[in-house]
């Protein structure tokens, strides 16, 4: 019995070990229906495909290997996780891509790998991260600049002209402040026209699961004059939107967020949160595919690439459902 019982423990920890292993290896499928022996073979790196922006990515993306009888295999790993990245690229050079897009993370292993790649003359596009542009490599995505400039139009437009504000800006790029000071001139540039639109504090948000609670938290209660917060990093959003819901201070505090997650949309439709800035990644997705197959055929293509801003409130909220929720192709 008690041999029984050892071994019985042994298969339960097996067990939970590859379980483990699966849910922490990236995972690649193939993105594009094609019937017929494909024309490249392109990689896309995506960072967690039920977000609502990658799988719009990913849907552009498809449709762009649809259309051009291109083979798109998807790479999808955590969000931010450096060494699944490098792997990732690792993955796609040893099985002879023709192209790899991905958007970059500010790492020495990534770098690495990247410089391999371009050895090898496998074409490299970056997306949606003005952050960390790698020389002669073409980026495709929005500008942050102009993501600062329409959050700060939608602080006005809420505020009539006059708001006590709070900034809470992604620390995604911790060692390179040129993402954070793009969208911070776009912001401020726009802000300085109205002279009773006041930035009262500015903060950056880590990756923290609570991080975005505890210092919506913080700065109510260290500035009690801030009646409106603009929270530029799409994770965070529905984060601070909650806060001001359990700190029953809705309609006292203002809130303009970023991106299209579930909740942020929620909180719109539930007069949480004013408005979002999103960005169009069906637009990204398509438009890099293109570019990528324009890279291999050698034909030249613009270094960079400014995909459309859309803000949504709920005055345009339809529009966003329009936009936003065609995402078949990814299923």
């Amino acid at each position: 019995m008690k041999y029984f019982f050892y071994a019985l423990i042994s298969i339960l920890l097996l067990v939970l070990m590859m379980l483990f292993s699966l849910f922490n290896t990236p995972f690649s499928k193939a993105s594009s229906q094609i019937t017929e022996k494909p024309a490249y073979h392109i990689t896309l790196i995506t960072q967690g495909s039920k977000d609502p922006f990658w799988k719009a990515l990913i849907s552009g993306a498809q449709k762009a290997g649809l259309e051009s009888n291109v083979y798109v295999e998807i790479i999808d790993i955590s969000p931010y996780d450096t060494g699944q990245m490098a792997d990732a690229i690792d993955r796609a050079i040893l099985s002879d891509t023709d192209a790899i897009a991905l958007q970059p993370i500010d790492d020495p292993q990534i770098a690495a790998q990247l410089k391999n790649a371009a050895e090898r003359l496998i074409p490299i596009i970056t997306f949606e991260n003005d952050a960390f542009t790698l020389e002669g490599v073409p980026t495709i995505g929005s500008s942050s600049y102009n993501i600062g400039q329409n959050a700060a139009k939608l602080a006005i437009e809420v505020s009539g002209g006059k708001a006590t504000i709070a900034l809470l800006l992604n620390d995604r790029q911790s060692e390179d402040t040129r993402y954070k000071s793009l969208k911070l001139q776009g912001l401020l540039e726009k802000l300085s026209e109205y002279p009773n639109m006041v930035v009262a504090s500015i903060h950056t948000v880590d990756t923290g699961l609570f991080e975005a609670d505890r210092l919506t938290r913080d700065l109510i209660s260290e500035n009690p004059e801030v009646d409106l917060i603009i929270c530029t990093d799409e994770r965070r959003t529905p984060g601070v939107a909650q806060s001001i819901v359990d700190l029953n201070v809705v309609g006292d505090i203002k809130i303009i967020g970023f991106g299209s997650m579930e909740q942020t949309i929620k909180y719109i439709e539930r007069g949480v949160i004013y408005g979002t800035i999103c960005a169009d990644g069906n637009e990204i997705g398509y438009s890099t595919v293109h570019s990528l197959i324009s890279l291999i055929k050698k034909e030249p293509i613009s270094e960079s690439n400014a995909t459309t801003i859309y803000s949504f409130t709920l005055k345009n909220i339809n529009e966003y459902y329009e936009r936003f929720t065609d995402t078949s192709l990814s299923e």
